[in-house]
């Protein structure tokens, strides 16, 4: 069996400044979601913060140097800041930059967006140097645009890091005659573009092969994917390295814009569902465009985009962006499905989900059991979506003490 192998990140931020967002990331880093996403492969992720250390601690050690010890063993660390940075936190900072000079560590430094009057001349010295020395740093709104942004770094250093190990599936045995079929399929695909090319200057005006080549450049994704030898690290990146040539082709190219925009549809859908939430905003902007010149506002394809967006802002925490969306997609949904369509409800539901999320259970309440009315009349009481309604409608009665 392949043992396991430890990610350890260190957290560091004030922890009385910054408490919710530093909860909301501890909780996303030491979740489920996170460890499924490298656990395949073997990898545990592991969270380490000064609280559970100061919980430790003997009570005769330097509490500092305890944190000092601990944060040398760690790969990686996550600083955040936002009007200061006390004398912990830069003594943090100034030996997680001597390990990263020394090639042993990573880090990543995310500045909420605030005046830059308004911050310390401690803080404001460390982001000058930052500027001046690395690495880079973001800034953020929400929690979220830290998770988005953090998941795309965790991403690549894994894959780095395999590299190095020599794990990475292309350089394994066995691997050659996957790789050579990959490669026979993009040439094959890039030498259907240049035929169209040809076509085209010639001014016949046939759109068989650019098709062709984009579908069978498409085809690739779900091999890769599928591939049980392939790290998920590795199958994230060639597959949006995928998509995104795909996109090229089809935008330098008559493509057809209908399928343009299903292909939009499916890498944002991609984008998302691997955590990549700023890449999937970006790509279903473009999308949404597109699918409101082709069918217009109060169509059900633009609806569907309005909620995958919708989607993407509740993960990133910005919830009146999702409500905005979600609420877009409910208005088409009731003037051309109906008020009492399935997709109506669906609708209905993912609003009262954000109002739950920030607390207004009256108003998830009012959306929640409209939802739910709808589930057992069209689907009936069993059906997964009605459950999950319920259960959902019971949990907030619970918090609000009428259960």
């Amino acid at each position: 069996m392949t043992p396991l192998r430890v990610i350890r990140i260190f957290l560091a931020s004030s922890i009385t400044e910054l408490k919710e967002e530093r909860n909301k990331l501890g909780e996303y880093l030491s979740g489920a979601d996170i460890q499924n996403l490298f656990f395949h492969d073997h990898v545990v992720i592991q969270l380490v913060r000064c609280e559970d250390i100061y919980s430790g601690s003997d009570g005769k050690t330097d509490p500092q140097e305890l944190l000092n010890r601990r944060l040398r063993e760690c790969e990686m660390s996550v600083f955040l800041f936002k009007t200061k940075a006390g004398p912990r936190t830069v003594q943090e900072f100034e030996v997680a930059k001597t390990l990263q000079k020394e090639g042993k560590h990573t880090m990543y430094v995310y500045c909420k967006s605030i005046p830059w009057e308004n911050r310390s001349p401690e803080l404001k010295q460390i982001i000058q140097r930052l500027d001046d020395e690395g690495p880079d740093w973001d800034s953020f709104e929400s929690v979220g645009d830290v998770k988005a942004a953090f998941i795309k770094g965790l991403l690549k250093y894994e894959h780095g890091l395999l590299v190095s190990l020599g794990e990475r599936f292309e350089e394994s045995a066995g691997a050659t005659q996957f790789w050579s079929q990959m490669e026979r399929i993009e040439k094959s695909g890039e030498d259907s573009l240049k035929r169209y090319a040809f076509h085209k200057k010639h001014e016949i005006r046939s759109q068989k092969d650019v098709h062709q080549a984009i579908g069978e450049l498409v085809s690739q994704v779900g091999t890769i994917m599928e591939d049980s030898s392939k790290t998920i690290a590795d199958k994230i990146f060639r597959t949006h390295e995928v998509y995104q040539k795909a996109d090229r082709w089809a935008s330098e190219t008559e493509y057809d814009q209908k399928q343009h925009c299903q292909l939009l549809f499916d890498y944002a859908g991609f984008l998302y569902e691997h955590g990549l939430y700023d890449d999937a905003t970006r790509i279903y902007f473009r999308q949404i465009t597109l699918a409101e010149a082709l069918y217009g506002d109060s169509h059900e394809i633009t609806a569907a985009s309005y909620n995958n967006i919708g989607s993407v802002y509740e993960h990133k925490g910005d919830y009146a962006k999702a409500l905005e969306y979600y609420g877009k997609a409910l208005s088409v949904h009731e003037s051309v499905l109906g008020e009492d369509h399935p997709s109506t409800a669906t609708s209905y539901n993912n609003i009262g989900l954000v109002y739950k999320a920030q607390g207004d259970y009256a108003k998830a309440l009012e959306y929640l059991e409209k939802a739910l009315a709808i589930f057992n009349a069209k689907l009936g009481s069993e059906h997964p979506n009605a459950k999950s309604a319920r259960n959902n409608i019971e949990a907030i009665k619970a918090s609000m003490g009428e259960a």
